[in-house]
């Protein structure tokens, strides 16, 4: 079972407090295995730009946002791109 959620933006800091690292808010995918390629399908279906990778733990995908309302448009796109990749596998 995918799951996708919001990160927003974020700033990563050394051990003195200072600024090292700005990061974009992100759209994280989470799945299986077996989903690696359903979720590389979507992701390039739904019009975003993102990297899947695979670890011990399964499946990750990222796709860097604009904020919070582009993450709405981003699980608009990604729900239509799912239910197209799904209903093109049944074929």
């Amino acid at each position: 079972m995918m799951k996708v959620e919001y990160k927003g933006h974020k700033i990563l800091r050394d051990l003195d407090g200072v600024d090292m690292r700005h990061l974009r808010p992100t759209a994280i995918i989470t799945g299986k295995r077996e989903e690696k390629q359903l979720i590389d399908k979507v992701i390039a279906k739904s019009g975003y730009v993102g990297c899947v990778f695979d670890d011990d733990d399964g499946v990750h995908g990222f796709v860097t946002l604009d904020g919070k309302e582009d993450y709405r448009r981003f699980m608009r796109a990604w729900k239509a791109a799912k239910q197209e990749v799904i209903a093109a596998g049944r074929k």
